[in-house]
């Protein structure tokens, strides 16, 4: 699956907001951008992947491997219901799909990617539920009417709100994608907003200052 402008924010903005983790978890990680990126700025934390597609877990497994920080990056193959660790963790991350029954594709691996039939909110947050640290914490990206479903599940299973990043392609559109940051730990939620591109097309200093550590030409 492409890489995607918002994933690489998402990546950046948690490692820049996270506390630094001992142990982070990647539900859905695709072909492994995001635990790449939490590896390579938190040089103590062990990081476990979880990936239910077989084509994009083999491409994550490569991606590790081939990768200065192989030996903290550990892939499974499989389901995160199944996923049964002897730990908890300090941090769990998902980028996960989000659409329902329609406009499904031909290919099994895009729908998996795209589609939640196989990872709805229920079961992620079910998933989180189990193997959150007590003060761990919890970040995902959704389009905006998901993230607002995923709040007030979020909130019904014991998980607080504390950060919000609305993302915007440009000032003036309609957001793209919601960032929300949970925890345990009861709190006021901080709203921010954030711009991609300038007027004029070109990256904003905010996406420039938080993605220059990870692209090689920005």
């Amino acid at each position: 699956m492409k890489v995607t402008t918002e994933g690489c924010l998402f990546g950046a903005w948690v490692a820049a907001a996270c506390k630094a983790p001992r142990t982070v978890l990647d539900i859905g990680t695709g072909t492994g951008l995001l635990a790449l990126m939490l590896a390579q700025i938190f040089p103590a934390a062990l990081i476990d992947a979880v990936e239910v597609d077989g084509p994009a877990a083999g491409e994550a497994r490569e991606n590790f491997g081939t990768s200065p920080w192989s030996e903290r990056l550990r892939m499974t193959h499989g389901t995160v219901q199944s996923f049964d660790p002897p730990t908890t963790f300090d941090l769990i991350i998902s980028n996960p799909p989000f659409y329902n029954q329609s406009l499904r594709s031909a290919s099994r691996s895009i729908n998996r990617a795209r589609h939640d039939g196989e990872l709805s909110q229920e079961d992620l947050l079910d998933a989180i539920c189990r193997l959150l640290a007590d003060d761990g914490e919890v970040f995902v990206l959704y389009p905006v009417p998901e993230a607002e479903r995923f709040e007030g599940l979020a909130q019904g299973r014991g998980l607080s709100p504390q950060r919000k990043l609305k993302v915007y392609d440009v000032a003036g559109a309609a957001p793209i994608r919601v960032i929300g940051q949970y925890a345990k730990t009861v709190t006021d939620t901080v709203e921010e907003d954030f711009y991609i591109k300038t007027g004029d097309g070109n990256y904003t200093p905010g996406f420039v200052k938080l993605l220059r550590d990870y692209y090689l030409h920005l």
